[in-house]
């Protein structure tokens, strides 16, 4: 099916200016931004934070630190996230009441941390905001109540997308600068003095983190009151506790996978189970998928942070134990290169995505982009050669080095831009019959948590290891296999006629709908 530009552009107006609940829309992409945002600025500044605390640790210890940081959020996401979704489909509290909860919840925890003193109490922190984050969750499913016209569901979704795209690309810029206006105190020390010791500038010259915190959580609670006093429940008083957020978050698949069960096949696909050869692949597949982009996220500021040997050598008398291979780059210079990770991704959202899925369809997309990860994880410790020699130019970068920066992330966001989306489709496809349709869902989550807990706490080992010894390339290329570990799996999943017929319809549906 081919569209000419013109329908394309009239078909995409059209669409947006039918969907229903625009307020209501607007406060849900509100709350999706800042609960990414408040994750993206984390990452930009969390390993000058761990360093201030105990300037003597070697950054092998920092990167530890970092990957136990970002991976206990992740467990105790997935530790309460039946909780929350028990909660969300209950009469008593419902959709509204656990979105702005959480919102507070995750607002305390962002005061905690620019507060915090040592790496104990941000972990803690850390606990807080994965327990009480639920946010991603209960935005889809309300996106789903309050959209409920199947030909603009797709672009109801895709706010969701934009949303965390743009928070990705805005979220590391602010969250750096905040940090510098604030992060070495030195600014702030001559104002002090000025303003003859201002408890509000002293404040923040000893909690020098404290700012780009404290702007997240001003953000937090902004959506939190719009949620508490601009949205409405969306959850129906004749919905059961069955009914919910498993039910909601694949409705839009559901309704087909039904259809194309014919009922001699329903009778006989009571039968299996669902641990099938091709349920297993999809799993394996998935997991790689969630380990290398959760280890990504967690290897890749820190690898932009710390010195090299090379660039380290001006503190090498009194910092002898310091010898990770990285970048050296400047907490400006890392803020930006974060924030190019969500440009990319809009981008290739908004344009390559849509044209390529719609032509070729999106598993068959997803096996071919799925190949640029491993190429990706295998070219970053290259960059470490075209970095700054010494300290004092850290800040002025080769143009090489920031090609290669370019290189690595168009490779790895296009892998990424590919694949989440046809890993859902892949996943439905594994639905033996309608009955098993939310096992299926909460096997998936459940491996998927896992994975994106390991990640970061492994790598973060890996790279400590590797790094004592001044050697970076070890925990990328084991990403690198990991990910090629999936593109396998995805190679070799058995696909019957009806169940790649069924993939298909299933990503067409999405795509073809207004996702342009």
């Amino acid at each position: 099916m081919h569209f000419s530009k013109a329908q394309f552009a009239e078909s995409m107006t059209a669409r947006w200016k039918s969907l229903p609940n625009k307020k209501q829309l607007a406060i849900l992409f509100f709350a999706r931004f800042v609960d990414v945002f408040q994750n993206t600025s984390l990452q930009t500044y969390i390993y000058y934070q761990l360093q201030s605390f105990q300037p003597e640790s070697p950054d092998t210890t920092i990167s530890t630190k970092i990957g136990w940081v970002l991976g206990i959020f992740a467990a105790a996401q997935a530790l309460t996230a039946l909780i929350w979704a028990r909660l969300a489909d209950s009469k008593l509290f419902g959709r509204k009441n656990s979105l702005w909860v959480g919102l507070f919840g995750n607002c305390v925890s962002c005061v905690g941390i620019g507060v915090s003193k040592s790496f104990g109490q941000i972990a803690c922190w850390r606990i807080l905001a994965g327990t009480m984050n639920a946010t991603g969750t209960i935005v889809t499913v309300m996106l789903a109540e309050l959209v409920q016209e199947e030909e603009l569901q797709p672009h109801a979704f895709l706010l969701f997308t934009l949303a965390q795209n743009s928070a990705a690309l805005i979220g590391p810029v602010i969250g750096s600068r905040s940090m510098n206006i604030a992060g070495t105190g030195e600014n702030l020390q001559h104002l002090d003095n000025l303003m003859q010791n201002n408890l509000g500038f002293a404040f923040f010259t000893q909690f020098p983190f404290s700012m780009p915190n404290f702007l997240s959580a001003g953000l937090l609670m902004a959506a939190g009151f719009c949620v508490l006093f601009g949205l409405r429940e969306t959850l129906n008083k004749e919905q059961s506790l069955d009914r919910g957020i498993p039910d909601v978050l694949t409705s839009a698949n559901q309704a087909y996978v039904f259809n194309t069960m014919k009922i001699g096949e329903e009778n006989a696909s009571t039968r299996f189970g669902v641990w099938t050869k091709r349920m297993v692949l999809v799993l394996a597949a998935q997991a790689s998928l969630d380990f290398h982009i959760a280890a990504f996220n967690h290897l890749w500021p820190v690898f932009l942070s710390t010195p090299s040997p090379a660039t380290d050598n001006a503190q090498a008398q009194t910092t002898k134990t310091r010898k990770v291979a990285g970048l050296g780059l400047s907490s400006s210079s890392v803020g930006f290169v974060i924030a190019m990770i969500g440009g990319i991704g809009l981008i290739g959202q908004i344009t390559l995505y849509s044209r390529m899925t719609i032509r070729f369809g999106s598993v068959k997309c997803y096996q071919w982009f799925s190949i640029l990860a491993p190429i990706a994880y295998a070219l970053a410790p290259i960059l470490a050669l075209f970095s700054a020699p010494t300290v004092s130019t850290a800040n002025h970068q080769p143009a090489t080095l920031w090609i290669g920066i370019t290189v690595v992330l168009l490779f790895q966001v296009t892998g990424r831009v590919f694949s989440i989306p046809a890993a859902i489709v892949l996943l439905n496809s594994c639905v033996p019959h309608p009955s098993k349709l939310s096992t299926i869902h909460a096997i998936g989550m459940v491996v998927s948590s896992a994975f994106r807990t390991l990640g970061p706490i492994s790598s973060g080992y890996i790279y400590s290891a590797s790094s004592s010894v001044g050697n970076a390339i070890l925990p990328w290329w084991t990403l690198s296999l990991v990910s090629l570990s999936g593109c396998v799996a995805l190679f070799v999943i058995p696909a019957r006629c009806y169940e790649k017929a069924k993939i298909e319809s299933a990503a067409d549906s999405f795509e073809i709908q207004g996702l342009l």
